[in-house]
């Protein structure tokens, strides 16, 4: 994929909302096609090797490159990727008939025996080899994951299922109409090629395990950096808009309607607690603790009197476990109460809302309005305040320092303990032992205006490279030119 050296301030703007004016790249790498294995390597069962057609041979090897690991003495593990295996297996049965009935009398060590050999012989491939393989990845860019099987974290329900082969079929293009469709590196044809620049994406697909959605984002600089700065700049711009936001859903939690009731409960969890409405084709991926409100189901939502909701469910990308106990509003209490009545562990619980008319819905107070932009707003508001409150017209280089790393740690704190931007809280509730094991997560960092730290870092002479690296300031160079005195 190409772009223009041109800095992104000074080309072509690109139409309200857009994410791109061109688009053209050559889509997704997809891994090449199963070998089969050698005529000698071959499953055993019940003491008797087994030909397997190599549709079912596959998932064979899947397993068989786990068998040195710990994942195999997992009960959820072996019984989820049995299933799979004996559903395959009835589509491709043994060549000799033999029905495959135990897991316990499979043994795969001849197959495991072989992909070793066979990983032990691809490091010690020549430069050469090496350098072949890299520029075919390279010259597609984007490599799907291969199939295997899915790990989890924790006890995940899905553990051992098989992450199937993904074909050009599953995967939709996105591109600029008028420019070359990619042909696969596969045989097939794609799902789809759409034309669509309010989106961020180039291609999509659905995985088979959690049915999730998976993207491949635009990686071009250019259009990155204008998309990172109209978002903070959507987030200051909510400061002219968040009071009304907030009376309207306040009043709207006693409707006796459910649509507007569970909307505006919606509205306060997205608010305050930084839940997301649902798919949105954003780069909050890059939060692996998304929560979707339209998605919640009952059983994942349970409630503590007086005034506490425990959130336990896995997080959107599926992959791990999230648990949270917060403190709400008496009404928001109340509501998930009224919502979760009479419904099943499996119902949804927002079950007159969805994320398209709820993202819909955030865009009519203002215009680029995203629970990304609450994020930001939250986050960065707290986050100037308490740069502004620190006293440090006498204060050392070290002392400044500290000062902004205690001030950021208090924002992420906060946001943890779920505190609103100006909620009052105990003296000594955030003080230097409190703060000094708060770690900072990359993913928390997405939400504070950086131009609050380089004008912050202007007025009290401090080097930007003592709290951006290089690559921060790369990536937001586009906050560098914020006078000493610009505030969120």
């Amino acid at each position: 994929m190409s772009h223009s050296s041109t800095p992104w301030w000074e080309a072509e703007q690109v139409p309200p909302q857009a994410q791109w004016r061109t688009l053209q790249h050559r889509g997704v790498l997809f891994p090449p096609p199963y070998a089969p294995l050698p005529a000698n390597v071959k499953l055993k069962y019940n003491g008797h090797f087994v030909a397997l057609p190599p549709e079912a041979e596959e998932f064979a090897t899947f397993y068989a490159s786990v068998l040195e690991t710990e994942y195999v003495e997992d009960a959820k593990f072996n019984e989820n990727f049995f299933k799979d295996f004996k559903e395959i297996l009835r589509q491709y049965p043994p060549h000799d008939g033999t029905e495959i009935v135990s897991l316990e009398l499979c043994n795969f060590s001849s197959i495991s025996d072989h992909i070793t050999a066979e990983q032990a012989r691809t490091r010690a491939a020549s430069p050469v080899e090496k350098a072949e393989r890299m520029k075919a990845i390279q010259e597609r860019e984007f490599p799907v994951e291969p199939p295997g099987l899915f790990r989890g974290q924790g006890d995940h329900p899905q553990r051992g299922k098989v992450k199937l082969r993904l074909r050009p079929e599953d995967v939709t293009l996105n591109l600029s109409e008028g420019v070359p469709i990619p042909v696969p590196n596969i045989p097939g044809q794609w799902k789809a090629v759409i034309h669509d620049n309010k989106v961020a994406w180039l291609a999509t697909w659905t995985e088979n395990v959690n049915g999730n959605h998976k993207y491949v984002f635009l990686g071009v600089p250019s259009i990155l950096h204008r998309r990172e700065s109209t978002k903070f700049d959507y987030a200051r711009d909510l400061k002219d808009h968040i009071v009304n936001i907030r009376e309207t859903y306040t009043a709207e939690m006693i409707s006796s309607e459910l649509p507007q009731s569970q909307r505006a409960t919606a509205m306060y969890l997205i608010d305050k607690l930084g839940l997301s409405p649902g798919p949105e084709k954003v780069r909050e991926d890059l939060d692996a603790n998304i929560i979707a409100c339209c998605g919640l189901r009952c059983q994942e939502v349970s409630l503590e009197p007086p005034n506490f909701i425990v959130f336990d469910l896995f997080t959107k990308s599926g992959d791990a476990r999230y648990r949270r106990r917060v403190s709400v509003d008496p009404r928001v209490f109340e509501n998930i109460q009224t919502f979760k009545k009479d419904k099943d562990d499996e119902a949804q619980l927002f079950d007159h809302l969805n994320s398209l008319e709820l993202n819909q819905y955030l865009l009519t107070f203002m215009r680029g309005l995203s629970s990304e932009v609450f994020k930001i707003f939250n986050a960065s508001t707290t986050f100037q305040r308490l740069l502004d409150m620190q006293p440090l017209e006498h204060a050392t280089l070290e002392e400044r320092i500290t000062a902004y790393r205690k001030a950021q740690r208090e924002v992420v704190l906060r946001r943890r303990s779920n505190l609103s931007p100006s909620e009052e809280v105990e003296d000594g509730a955030f003080d230097a032992s409190n703060l000094r094991d708060v770690a900072v997560s990359t993913s928390e960092l997405l939400y504070f205006d950086p131009r609050i730290t380089v004008a912050w870092c202007k007025l009290h002479d401090v080097p930007l490279e003592k709290l951006f690296d290089d690559a921060v300031r790369q990536t937001h160079d586009w906050a560098m030119k914020v006078e000493d005195d610009w505030k969120f």
